[in-house]
């Protein structure tokens, strides 16, 4: 993907992603992936949390 970045503090809705400004690398295009593909961060079955395998199956990751 391109060099995009997206952030929210909360319940903030993603509504637009834009490009960073890099005249070098390509001015202030984004490509249709990077423009287009944030529509994942509101999917109900997103991951909420790192998830680990053991014994075969998916549980919650202990990070702490």
């Amino acid at each position: 993907m391109c060099a995009v970045e997206a952030r929210s503090g909360g319940e903030v809705v993603i509504k637009r992603i834009m490009p960073r400004q890099n005249e070098a690398v390509n001015e202030i295009w984004i490509c249709d992936k990077g423009r287009f593909a944030y529509h994942y961060t509101e999917n109900s079955e997103r991951l909420s949390q790192p998830l680990v395998r053991k014994n075969g199956e998916l549980v919650p990751a202990n990070l702490g």
